[in-house]
């Protein structure tokens, strides 16, 4: 019943297109056909001026139009090439932080190793120190038998 539904919408979603399609058809004939009439009358009646008139009007209107359609092309090219620019400038900021960050997290790095090197540099000569007491001690003639000798 669904799929029956939504074929039913579809075929009738297309007639109506179609008969919409007809009747802006029908009017656009219509006008045609009643400014021909019109022009026809004036012509008969010898009113040049209203004719020349009624032309310079619509000429005008074109040239407004196409005036104004140009415009709106020249702005949107404009914001895009603005945005485009703000978005590199942006960019290459955001790099350059980012470059400089990853650079201080390396000298951070950097100096947390040479600190424990250092560290074990100084546990390894405290160990030393302690290996050469041990040996000095062990060295050293306790005052026992021998001196009985």
């Amino acid at each position: 019943i669904t799929v029956q539904t939504y074929t039913r919408r579809l075929l009738a979603k297309r007639e109506l297109a179609a008969g919409l399609k007809a009747v802006v058809l029908i009017e656009s004939v219509a006008r045609v056909r009643l400014a021909r009439l019109e022009l026809r009358e004036l012509k008969k009646s010898g009113c040049a001026t209203k004719i020349a008139y009624a032309y310079r009007r619509y000429r005008s209107r074109r040239l407004a139009i196409k005036t104004v359609y140009i415009a709106r092309w020249c702005q949107r090219w404009h914001r895009g090439h603005v945005g485009r620019k703000r978005y590199h400038a942006l960019n290459e900021v955001r790099k350059a932080q980012r470059a400089e960050k990853l650079a201080k997290e390396a000298l951070a790095k950097e100096a947390l190793a040479k600190e424990a090197l250092a560290r074990e540099a100084r546990d390894i000569e405290n160990v030393k120190e302690e290996k050469d007491k041990l040996k000095i001690k062990n060295e050293k003639p306790t005052g026992g038998a021998t001196d009985a000798l």
